[in-house]
């Protein structure tokens, strides 16, 4: 039974391509539908606030796949994701058990939040204005590009929680996403990362409800890891199918690239046009290398795992592909087999990029994660 629903989920994917709106129903059936039939009573009954948490921010996520692919710049939109994020770190800030040091650390990079938002609303409103782009704004513009990310690198190792360093990588890579927004981006990317965070606390809840054998600290592979991989390959769909990333028109509006740059420059407008794709799966990273620790797997697991199933999802795109018909029939499922293909191997650095950035919140024990 379970090995049909996984490919049932597979089969969902390579559907998914061809009709956006699977996504919608896949988040509602896996936020709302499946706690109430596959997780314990008991459970579902003590953690109702944990399911509460889990079925809200799918249902969130499922709610930007609703929204038209084709959106004009919104600048209030934008500042609401910067207010957002900065509300992120902040909830982390007074919530945080770790001491002040720690919760200082989030002072810098919460600063170059609210300065990207103030750079951000001053190029959009000379821009729209037809006034120039002010050389103020321009230079702190990519002042902040650059030194938001080297920022959160930098003061990562203050953070001696797993949740901790995850959201100073939140606010330091979504300062970019502030500087390249055009509509939702801020506010997807927000979600994307609540739903990952309460995703690592659905896992781990659920193995402590278990009685699971250890193998050299590490517990052995179980029928349920198939499911995680599954979901696994779900959220890096999620993120390249979600609001202002590259499978989206939004993604090509040059808006947000001529707040940096006055002349058109092919290479570097692609560039800048990827930076802003790439920036959930920085999350992505940090969030499965979090979630391979609490279930006490070995790193890559899950993305093994995962890889011996998305097999299934290529085989298909491979076979529909075809050499008759009109060049429109021709090049889609050509088009899907090679964004599946790639994000496949796109995948294995994302792992990979998660094992170095969350490494040294584990501390050699795999146990020990917050």
């Amino acid at each position: 039974m379970a090995l049909l629903l996984v490919s049932a989920a597979l089969q969902g994917i390579t559907l998914a391509y061809a009709y956006r709106n699977v996504w919608v129903y896949t988040l509602v059936a896996v936020g709302v539908v499946w706690p109430v039939i596959a997780w314990p009573r008991k459970l579902l009954k003590e953690r109702f606030e944990l399911y509460l948490s889990w079925a809200i921010s799918c249902s969130t996520i499922a709610f930007f796949h609703t929204l038209p692919v084709d959106a004009k710049e919104d600048l209030p939109t934008i500042m609401w994701g910067g207010v957002l994020m900065m509300s992120f770190g902040l909830v982390y800030w007074f919530w945080s058990t770790h001491g002040a040091n720690q919760s200082r650390a989030l002072i810098p990079l919460l600063t170059a939040m609210a300065l990207a938002m103030w750079v951000t609303y001053g190029s959009v409103q000379s821009l729209q204005a037809k006034t120039g782009l002010p050389i103020l704004n321009q230079f702190l513009g990519w002042v902040l590009l650059l030194a938001s990310p080297l920022l959160a690198l930098i003061v990562r190792a203050k953070f001696v929680d797993a949740l901790g360093k995850t959201t100073g990588y939140f606010i330091g890579f979504g300062v970019w996403l502030v500087l390249l927004s055009v509509h939702t981006e801020g506010p997807f990317y927000v979600a994307y990362t609540m739903t990952l965070q309460v995703w690592i606390e659905v896992e781990a809840t659920l193995l402590n409800e278990q009685c699971v054998t250890d193998s050299g600290g590490y517990r052995s592979l179980r029928l349920d890891d198939l499911r995680i991989a599954v979901f696994f390959l779900f959220f890096v769909q999620f993120a390249f199918f979600g609001a202002g990333n590259v499978a989206s028109i939004v993604s090509f509006y040059l808006e947000p690239v001529y707040r940096l740059v006055i002349t058109f420059k092919p290479f570097l407008v692609f560039g800048l046009l990827m930076v802003k794709a790439v920036i959930p799966y920085v999350i992505l990273s940090a969030s499965v290398a979090t979630l391979n620790a609490r279930l006490r797997l070995p790193p890559f697991s899950i993305l093994l795992i995962a890889l011996s199933l998305v097999d299934v999802v290529t085989l298909t795109f491979f076979y529909q592909v075809s050499d008759a018909g009109s060049w429109t029939e021709i090049d889609q499922p050509v088009g899907r087999f090679c964004v599946m293909s790639l994000l496949l191997l796109w995948s294995t650095g994302i792992c990979a990029a998660g094992e170095y950035l969350m490494a040294d919140s584990f501390d050699g024990d795999h146990r020990k994660v917050d």
